[in-house]
């Protein structure tokens, strides 16, 4: 059950990670 819920979340956190990574680039 806890697995399941950290490979939901895992992909979220990446694609928030990238938009951050992103916008720190334009800035």
């Amino acid at each position: 059950m806890f697995l399941l819920l950290v490979l939901n979340v895992l992909p979220m956190v990446k694609v928030l990670h990238f938009l951050w990574i992103l916008h720190s680039l334009c800035e």
